[in-house]
């Protein structure tokens, strides 16, 4: 078992423990911050590719989906007596 004491060790620091505990102490906490950091990491860049399929999409259909949107425009006939013709 390993004791801690405030007398430094030979080359150590004051207050900093030593032994099988303290990389147990420090790989936890560091674990827990890149856990931390993949989550959020992970939910904003995710967002970020839903927005950008997202719009992607709307491009792609866009001729679609304005056709949808615009019912009226694109089904009467012009002044002229012609009638436009869809794209």
């Amino acid at each position: 078992m390993t004791s801690f004491s405030n007398a430094p060790p030979s080359g150590g620091v004051a207050g900093i423990a030593r032994g099988p505990r303290a990389w147990t102490l420090i790989t936890r906490s560091v674990r827990i911050f890149i856990r931390r950091v993949h989550l959020w990491l992970g939910l904003s860049l995710g967002l970020l590719f839903v927005l950008l399929g997202l719009t992607g999409s709307a491009l792609v259909f866009y001729p679609e989906m304005d056709g949808w949107l615009n019912l009226s425009a694109s089904t009467e006939a012009a002044p002229g007596g012609w009638a436009p013709f869809s794209v």
